[in-house]
């Protein structure tokens, strides 16, 4: 399937939010951040905006080692010619042990708006994929993140 433009603007985005968290660059974070833009994390915070997405982030890295994100993209769809929607599924790869931390597995929904400065990251939501249905659905996610995990690993990403 051929991808516009649009959507290959909405990946690259992505991708910078995630190489800006595995590098702990909170100032990269918040370049792809709208002004307007919410982020709501994994535990529920909201952030708004780059300015306070750039503190969190940078007190964050500053006091902890965070895990690593290992993102597999599910879909995108235009929602408007300036509007692109992204799922996935992330995994969270400890920094010690080099090991996915399955308690961790979640599902995020980036929403992308094109502004006067590019595209950018309207909303991004992470949900913990807690998935209690259908049976093995949980630990089928895990296995596909590991797999990610080693490709990326060997591609050297």
């Amino acid at each position: 399937m051929t991808q516009s433009p649009a959507m290959l603007a909405t990946r690259d985005l992505y991708r910078r939010f995630v190489d800006g968290w595995n590098d702990h660059r909170a100032d990269l974070v918040a370049t792809a951040m709208d002004p307007a833009g919410i982020m709501i994390g994994f535990d529920g915070a909201v952030l708004r905006g780059p300015a306070e997405v750039e503190q969190a982030f940078s007190l964050v890295f500053r006091e902890h080692n965070p895990h690593r994100i290992v993102p597999i993209e599910r879909s995108m769809q235009m929602l408007a010619p300036t509007v692109c929607r992204y799922l996935g599924d992330v995994g969270f790869i400890d920094p010690t042990s080099e090991e996915l931390a399955e308690q961790l597995n979640a599902r995020q929904t980036l929403i992308a708006v094109l502004a006067e400065s590019g595209w950018r990251i309207h909303l991004l939501q992470t949900t913990p994929a807690a998935t209690f249905a259908p049976p093995g659905a949980q630990l089928a996610l895990s296995e596909e993140l590991r797999t990610m995990q080693q490709r990326l690993a060997q591609s050297g990403a």
